[in-house]
């Protein structure tokens, strides 16, 4: 495919979901949260992670923000994990509450093994979850591929202001 069709393509996604979006948050909205997560970046597999998410919000369809967390397999080996992200929210007229969202993030991730030394590495993810709002607080379930964490998923609860 030629650059500029892919471009081209690339914009025309942006603009379908721009148009599809008529509400969401407010600009200049704060969002702060804590969040649990499933994945598999241990040696055996399963890994249970938490951690903190932060966000600002650049329009009602566009948040920008930083995630922070720390899991561990049970097993001697460590994750942390800090990636700045982008988010979209795509709406569905129909359900005015729910807030649809995908999410890209790219970061650092350190491996600490106990009695060892640390690995650090690149970390780039991209999650999709919804929000679901009550009153300044919300819940919004996730799933997320990447690397080094190939699969998760989570929950986080937040508040915003």
């Amino acid at each position: 495919m030629r650059k500029k069709t892919r471009i081209g393509l690339v914009a025309a996604v942006i603009l379908v979901i721009t148009r599809m979006t008529s509400w969401g948050q407010e600009a200049g909205e704060i969002n702060v949260g804590a969040l649990l997560e499933g994945n598999l970046s241990g040696r055996r597999g399963m890994s249970m992670a938490g951690g903190l998410i932060a966000g600002y919000a650049l329009s009602d369809r566009f948040t920008f923000g930083i995630k922070a967390g720390y899991g561990n397999d049970f097993d001697g080996l460590g994750i942390f994990e800090v990636t700045a992200y982008g988010r979209c929210y795509i709406a569905l007229k129909k359900i005015k509450e729910l807030r649809l969202w995908v999410q890209m993030g790219v970061g650092g991730t350190t491996f600490i093994e106990s009695g060892r030394n640390s690995i650090s590495s690149m970390a780039v993810d991209i999650s999709t979850g919804a929000r679901f709002p009550v009153d300044s607080f919300y819940a919004e379930p996730y799933i997320r591929i990447g690397y080094p964490v190939p699969f998760g998923l989570g929950v986080i609860f937040g508040y915003r202001f």
